[in-house]
């Protein structure tokens, strides 16, 4: 299970630190920058524990038929959780480019700020399909045991995006700098790519490479799957949603305090994604020893994801408020 959650642990750092990249290159254009990047951030950390929940759907069914060695199911159960992964990122990107004003102004954002963050949030917020799509095709590897490929494309990604990042925001040679909307659409180059990355790799693992006669509609599966995926869904939602109202009040209290505050959020994200990672890791393992029928296992499984995101859990905590100094003078000042 830990060499499972590690690689996870990774692909979510790696994501993460698409936000991460754009606050370290945005802190050179000032502190309103930082705080639209911050401001768009915990919406987008809010959408991906959405889409995570979707991603655990599948894990846990693909795992489920690769244990019982029904890889017809498997690849059904992929199908339709990238449909339903799609739909919600859709729902989620219409919605928040209709409502980015108050959405923003939730946040506290009002005046210059939001002025400011609405272009860079529409962007960055309206490519919430791509972000579904990778999140729900990355699950489908790891139900696998193929912890690798979406470790090795999420890197790819990072490495993409902090090079567009530079160029677009700074600009280079004959290529003009566009500042904060320069970062959005460095992140939309570099989910593009992943996605399509991902997609390719798929064609050539049979147990989630999809045939023609995988992509039907199955009215029940699909019900059943959402039955499952939409509580857990609503689980992450409520937990960050109470994140974004308490982020709106410390934005009243002024740009500066704000601009600190996302730096110690994004610092933060480090150790709670931990627990994500072994949460996702335990459905895997747990869905493959309940499709083999192995009790223990499920048992064992289930005690040792406590003990090991407890464990590692505290010890980032505690490296984080050891280094966090030196983090502040050698990164952001």
């Amino acid at each position: 299970m830990f060499s499972l959650t590690h690689s996870l642990v990774i692909d979510y750092y790696l994501q993460s630190l698409l936000g991460v990249a754009d606050s370290f290159f945005i802190a050179r254009l000032g502190l309103l920058s930082i705080n639209a990047v911050g401001v768009t951030n915990i919406y987008s950390l809010t959408y991906l524990g959405v889409f995570t929940a979707v991603s655990t759907a599948i894990s846990v069914y693909v795992s489920r038929a690769i244990g019982a060695t029904n890889l017809e199911q498997g690849r059904s159960a992929i199908w339709h959780g990238f449909v339903v992964a799609f739909i919600i990122g859709v729902l989620i990107s219409i919605g928040s480019v209709i409502f980015a004003v108050p959405l923003l102004h939730i946040m506290g954002a009002y005046g210059e700020l939001q002025v400011t963050a609405l272009p860079y949030f529409c962007i960055v917020l309206g490519i919430s399909p791509l972000i579904a799509l990778f999140t729900a095709q990355s699950a489908a590897f790891r139900a696998t045991g193929d912890t690798r490929t979406p470790l090795k494309v999420g890197l790819e990604m990072n490495v993409i995006h902090i090079i567009f990042d530079y160029i677009l925001i700074f600009g280079i040679g004959f290529i003009p700098g566009f500042g904060l909307a320069g970062a959005a659409w460095a992140m939309v180059l570099a989910r593009l790519y992943a996605s399509l990355r991902l997609w390719w790799k798929s064609r050539k693992v049979e147990a989630i490479s999809l045939l023609k006669q995988d992509l039907r509609i199955q009215v029940s599966f699909l019900a059943n799957m959402m039955k499952f995926a939409i509580p857990v869904a609503f689980e992450r939602l409520s937990m960050r949603l109470g994140q974004v109202v308490y982020f709106g009040l410390i934005v009243r209290m002024g740009v500066e305090t704000y601009a600190a505050h996302n730096i110690a959020g994004t610092l933060t994200v480090f150790a709670s994604t931990v627990g994500s990672g072994f949460a996702i890791a335990a459905s895997v393992t747990i869905g493959q020893a309940i499709g083999s029928k192995n009790d223990s296992a499920v048992q064992s499984y289930r005690r040792w994801s406590y003990i090991q995101s407890a464990v590692s859990m505290t010890v980032i905590t505690a490296l984080l408020c050891i280094f966090s100094p030196w983090i502040w003078l050698n990164v952001y000042r």
